[in-house]
């Protein structure tokens, strides 16, 4: 049928890291998530935390960090928010094959801080191509999974493949 929906997903990450010796920071954020078919009206976890580059080299870097703060969930079938407070974490590997090509893979998870079986995981990989020095096109699979689902006929994971045109801001 040409009207099937067959997905409905919103995510947004914003995150503003601040140097606080060459290898080690702080940073804020807050992550967005919104999907029609786990019932998720909205799960937005601002948080701030401490991070560590454990490999920072020009063609490699691996970087590491943790932190708290709190989720605000809505789900279709409550008809009120529920918040928590939670713990995250939060990895990045990113290998550059030549000065255009870039190979990144990234883990994130939140837990909730009383019931660590309540969890929300994102993993992915991405191939990205400077076409200018602003702009990229990059590939990306993204593997979103979450422990707890509303109903047993709800799937705890969902993976997206993903093709976009990036533009930098900096």
């Amino acid at each position: 049928s040409a009207d099937l929906v067959v997905a409905n997903r919103q995510a947004l990450n914003l995150r503003n890291e601040f140097q606080m010796v060459p290898r080690a920071y702080l940073y804020v954020g807050n992550q967005y998530f919104a999907d029609e078919f786990k019932q998720i009206d909205y799960f937005m976890a601002p948080t701030a935390g401490a991070g560590y580059r454990l490999v920072d080299r020009p063609s490699l870097s691996l970087l590491v960090d943790a932190g708290q703060g709190y989720v605000a969930e809505q789900r279709k079938a409550r008809p009120d928010a529920i918040t928590w407070y939670c713990l995250t974490s939060n990895e990045k590997a990113v290998y550059k094959l030549s000065s255009t090509t870039t190979i990144t893979q990234t883990f994130t998870g939140v837990w909730k801080a009383r019931d660590v079986s309540n969890s929300f995981y994102t993993t992915g990989a991405s191939l990205a191509a400077s076409m200018t020095s602003k702009t990229d096109i990059r590939l990306e699979v993204i593997d979103t999974f979450r422990t707890v689902t509303p109903s047993p006929g709800i799937r705890k994971n969902d993976v997206a493949v993903l093709a976009s045109v990036g533009f930098k801001l900096q």
